[in-house]
């Protein structure tokens, strides 16, 4: 004897301290695996508690233990010192089938510390009145390992050791349940007790389950029923019986249940995630960023700022926190909780400022699929617009231009890379006077015969363009992809890489490149300014 009938009944009763996790799902019945963690429970749910007082008791998933059958995890039991708690493992998806229809009932067990010959047992709620309900006149059946011996009978017919052996026997009391070792179970040709008919204390007499259906025509329509939602009428069990099953450990994987053929085999899995409550819908949370993509390569960098005040607005709503579709940006971001797995994808877009300037380096729209107790990260970049401020080689020229030329200037140009039109090195170092009417002409004389010679009249007017603040040198130029300075120091390279660049010179399609990318910004061309513009939204 395991157990009392009083205790055993009372798996199935209101429950003090009964604590219960992870959500309820229909399953399609097709030949397949089943994959069973805390982010897809299918139908599954935990339950823990105790008839009466503290339970003790503790169920999840775990790695191993062992070597299961279906690596690498498994369904974990454990009762605590109070072996009348209990740890049960339910599944509701099998309301209303008939008992008669079931032709696979299998599972592997693993006793890691047990008092006589206790391990998880299989039950079932049965409806014998058909009235979808478990109530009054409906039992309980429970395949019970430690009862697979060889040695017991069907009630009726009375046909000794007729249930046969499952696993072979150890020790003196003939039990089949061993420890360290995963073990496995056939309950469609084993022997079952029932809660209607069994003696005081639970178990035999024995029963299998084609006797039991043909008992009479309450029982050969008898049918898997919940007792609720979140409580399934297919059961794993352990406790509910002191002092047998004080300081239980156990587990259970590889669990098939075949419905008309159509077998489905449950492969219980750890996932370091929190196992959902059951009748709460798994829900993850999203945080949405905008960022100021300042090289405009659609990826945030650490030194890219976050900006505020940006309207991002997620689809469905949901009942998600806070519930309001629409928010502003604050320190960058915006965070969505509780939104419910089951209405993946949301679609998250980013507002567009009235402000015809700015850009959309990502897509201002995007979907997602949120992860159960995780939060999922999406980033918006934009980028902003505005004239580089440069002028042209002309105005260096004119004396609006030389006006502003100071030998420091000149020093800076000198510094430079610049050639003349046969090649030869270009420099300022004459006096103020001379400087000025020099870079005159060699400004006005300069043409692309030698690319060289345009693109050292570009890249000069650049830097006079920098040195009196015309054009920010940090500005990113989107024809270079990269930053004014940049620009400027691969024209310098390519001009010391090679003074004389004439038709069919390898050289010149990229020293013609860098001339067209800083003649667009001695013209004003755009670039992306280090500071965001300023934007609007709405009216």
């Amino acid at each position: 004897m395991h157990l009392n009938r009083l205790t055993r009944l009372s798996i199935v009763a209101i429950m003090v301290g009964l604590i219960s996790f992870g959500p309820t799902t229909m399953l399609a019945f097709t030949d397949a695996t089943i994959v069973i963690k805390p982010s897809h429970m299918d139908g599954w749910n935990f339950q823990v508690g105790i008839f009466a007082g503290t339970s003790t008791s503790s169920a999840g998933f775990e790695i191993g233990p062992g070597t299961p059958t279906l690596p690498t995890g498994s369904a974990e039991f454990k009762t605590g010192s109070d072996g009348n708690s209990f740890a049960l493992l339910r599944n509701s998806n099998y309301q209303g089938t008939l008992l008669s229809d079931l032709t696979q009932l299998t599972y592997d067990s693993y006793v890691t510390a047990h008092n006589n010959c206790v391990a998880p047992y299989l039950s079932l709620l049965v409806d014998l009145n058909d009235n979808g309900v478990f109530d009054a006149g409906d039992d309980r059946i429970f395949f019970e390992p430690c009862y697979q011996t060889g040695v017991y009978s069907t009630i009726p017919p009375d046909v000794p050791g007729d249930i046969p052996l499952q696993n072979a026997p150890i020790g003196p009391d003939g039990s089949t349940v061993r420890t360290g070792e995963w073990q496995h179970w056939d309950a469609l040709i084993g022997g079952w007790w029932s809660a209607l008919d069994a003696t005081p204390g639970g178990g035999p007499p024995l029963f299998t389950l084609p006797s039991y259906i043909a008992r009479d025509a309450n029982h050969q329509n008898a049918k898997i029923v919940n007792d609720s939602p979140c409580r399934g009428g297919v059961r794993f069990t352990a406790g509910a019986g002191a002092p047998t099953w004080n300081d239980f450990e156990g587990n259970v994987d590889n669990f098939t249940i075949g419905v008309s053929n159509d077998n489905i085999t449950f492969d219980f899995e750890y996932e370091n995630l929190p196992i959902p409550e059951c009748g709460v819908q798994p829900a993850g949370s999203v945080m949405a960023c905008k960022y100021y993509d300042f090289n405009a390569n659609q990826t945030k960098e650490v030194s890219e700022p976050l900006l505020d005040g940006w309207p991002i607005t997620i689809s469905p709503l949901g009942n998600a926190t806070p519930n309001v579709a629409t928010q502003l940006t604050v320190e960058g971001c915006v965070t969505w909780t509780n939104l419910v797995v089951a209405l993946n994808p949301y679609t998250l877009t980013e507002g567009t400022p009235n402000e015809t300037n700015w850009v959309h380096s990502t897509p201002a729209s995007v979907e997602v699929n949120v992860v159960a107790n995780q939060t999922t990260l999406v980033n918006f970049g934009n980028y902003c617009t505005k004239a580089s401020g440069g002028s042209t080689i002309g105005f260096w020229g004119n004396k609006n231009g030389q006006a502003l030329l100071t030998l420091a200037d000149f020093a800076e140009l000198t510094a430079l890379k610049l050639v003349n039109k046969d090649g030869s090195n270009r420099d300022f170092t004459s006096t103020l006077a001379n400087n000025k009417r020099a870079l005159e002409t060699w400004l006005q004389k300069a043409d692309a015969v030698n690319m060289a010679y345009m693109l050292s009249a570009q890249l000069a007017a650049m830097k006079l363009n920098v040195l009196h603040g015309f054009v920010d040198g940090n500005s990113f130029a989107l024809c270079y992809n990269g930053t004014v300075n940049q620009l400027m120091a691969a024209a310098n390279a390519a001009l010391l890489a090679d003074q004389q660049t004439p038709s069919g010179d390898a050289n010149r399609a990229t020293q013609e490149t860098l001339k067209n990318c800083l003649d667009a910004l001695n013209n004003g061309g755009p670039v992306v300014p280090v500071t965001p513009c300023s934007r609007h939204f709405g009216e």
